[in-house]
C-alpha cells in the first residue's frame, strides 16, 4: 500500500495539498500506484526477455491523476490499454527514435500502443517516474515553487527513484543519458541526485546549483519534445 510504503513522504504530500484533500483520494492513490508499478515490471520483464540494455532514461514527475473503476482505465505510459487519450509523451519519444516511421496519432489500439513500446525498449529507453503519488503538480497555485514539494522531491528521490533505479536489476549499458520531462522537477531531482550512484549517467553532480536546461526535453509550451530528446541522448536515434 503506497500509504505504508511512504509514510513519511505521504505527510509531506497531506502538508502541500492539504490533509482532507488528499485523505479522500487515498484509495484512488493507491490504485493507480498499483497498477502503475505492475505496467512498469511488465515493461522490464520484456527488457529482461528480450535481454535490452538500457542506454537513455526519461525522468518523468508522476502518473497523472484519475479516477478510476479499473485497471485498464489508469492514464500511464506503460499501460497498454491506456488508448482513451492523447498519447503525446509516446509520440514524442518513438519519433525521437523512429522518425522514419513518423506519424501523428491521438489514440492507438492496445496492440499498436503495445508495439510501439516494446519498440521504444528496444532502442534501450526506459522511463520512469521521480513520485510515486499520481497528482496534478501544475495547477494555478504553483505547487512546483512550493518548498513542501521541493521537500517531497528531496524525499522521494531517495526512498523512491535512487531505490528503484538501484534494486530493480536493470540492465544498464555504458553512460546512460539521462532527461527529464518537466523543468522544476528535473531541477529538484537534479539538485537531490546522489553524487555516489552505483550507475554511470551523464548527470554532473557539480550541475545541483545551476539551471539544469541541458537535460530537459521540453518546448517553449513546455510539452515533451522529440527534438530536445534527440539533443539530450545524443545520438541519431532514427539509425541506431
Amino acid at each position: 500500500m503506497i500509504f505504508e510504503d511512504f509514510g513519511n513522504e505521504l505527510q509531506i504530500l497531506k502538508d502541500l495539498f492539504g490533509n482532507e484533500f488528499i485523505e479522500t483520494r487515498l484509495k484512488t492513490l493507491n490504485k493507480i500506484f498499483e497498477a502503475s508499478e505492475s505496467y512498469w515490471n511488465k515493461n522490464l520483464k520484456y527488457i529482461f526477455e528480450k535481454n535490452i540494455k538500457i542506454k537513455y532514461l526519461l525522468i518523468c514527475e508522476a502518473p497523472p491523476y484519475c479516477n478510476i473503476r479499473a485497471k485498464e482505465e489508469v492514464k500511464y505510459f506503460y499501460n497498454p490499454d491506456n488508448t482513451s487519450v492523447p498519447q503525446s509523451y509516446l509520440e514524442a519519444v518513438f519519433n525521437t527514435f523512429y522518425p522514419h516511421l513518423r506519424r501523428y496519432r491521438a489514440q492507438y489500439t492496445a496492440e499498436e500502443k503495445q508495439i510501439k513500446l516494446n519498440k521504444i525498449a528496444d532502442k534501450g529507453f526506459l522511463l520512469i517516474d521521480s513520485l510515486p503519488f499520481a497528482m496534478n503538480y501544475s495547477d494555478p497555485n504553483n505547487i512546483r515553487d512550493n518548498e513542501a514539494y521541493k521537500k517531497l522531491i528531496k524525499s522521494c528521490t531517495e526512498s523512491y527513484l535512487i531505490k528503484k533505479l538501484t534494486k530493480s536489476n536493470i540492465p544498464w549499458k555504458g553512460k546512460v543519458k539521462i532527461a527529464f520531462s518537466v523543468y522544476r522537477n528535473g531541477r529538484e531531482v537534479i539538485k537531490n541526485w546522489p553524487s555516489n550512484l552505483p550507475l554511470k549517467n551523464t548527470i554532473n553532480p557539480e550541475e545541483r546549483d545551476r539551471a539544469p536546461f541541458e537535460h530537459i526535453a521540453v518546448n517553449g509550451s513546455w510539452n515533451l519534445n522529440e527534438n530536445d530528446l534527440g539533443r539530450i541522448f545524443q545520438m541519431n536515434c532514427g539509425n541506431s
